[in-house]
């Protein structure tokens, strides 16, 4: 069964949330609709492939100011922002907050799909990026505090003999601790395992 994606509308002009809604929906795709920032924030539900279609200047909370609360509530949603003529300063302010794409009114449908198809594949990623990161800490989890310890020290690119000296441990000892590591993270290096850490930013 193929995965429905749901794209919200939050626009506080209601022709505009009207039209984009119904370019929305004539891609086969369902669509939210939200009369500000307040109502998304009252209203929004996670789903697991989804984009944000945001108007920058909306009364009360404007776009600015719910991609702000988003992030602070550790929400990522691949956001596209609608501008109205001089809000181009603003909307490049928003790309640097996490948005993925602006569009200046009036846009085409075209326009308005292609920007959608690149924040659901963003999307994809970014959910393959979490699922990722989720399963290494539960494999990190498994560790014993002296596998942690060693690890440790041999992401900071301490030798076998150097790592037995710190901890007081035999170079056997360390060996074996290598391979409880690898065999327990599903990892064929200590290598590779630190690389996927340092990328995932998971603090030991």
């Amino acid at each position: 069964m193929q995965e429905q994606a749901v794209i919200s509308v939050v626009d506080d002009d209601e022709a505009t949330r009207d039209v984009i809604c119904e370019m929305v929906e004539a891609m086969g795709l369902k669509v939210n609709p939200f009369v500000s920032a307040e109502d998304f924030l009252q209203r929004y539900t996670k789903n697991q492939l989804e984009c944000m279609v945001l108007d920058v200047r909306m009364p009360g909370l404007s776009g600015m100011d719910l991609l702000a609360k988003l992030t602070d509530e550790d929400i990522y949603i691949p956001t596209i922002i609608i501008t109205g003529h001089g809000d181009i300063p603003m909307a490049v302010e928003a790309v640097n907050m996490g948005a993925v794409d602006f569009l200046e009114k009036p846009f085409r449908e075209q326009s308005l799909w292609t920007s959608i198809q690149k924040a659901l594949e963003i999307c994809k990623t970014a959910r393959s990026c979490r699922q990722s990161r989720n399963e290494l800490k539960e494999a990190l989890s498994c560790l014993t505090e002296r596998d942690i310890a060693v690890l440790k020290l041999l992401i900071e690119g301490d030798s076998d003999k150097q790592v037995a000296h710190k901890l007081d441990i035999s170079r056997r000892a360390v060996a074996f601790h290598r391979s409880h590591i690898t065999e327990k993270t599903d990892f064929n290096s200590i290598i590779n395992l630190a690389t996927s850490i340092t990328k995932h930013d998971i603090a030991l």
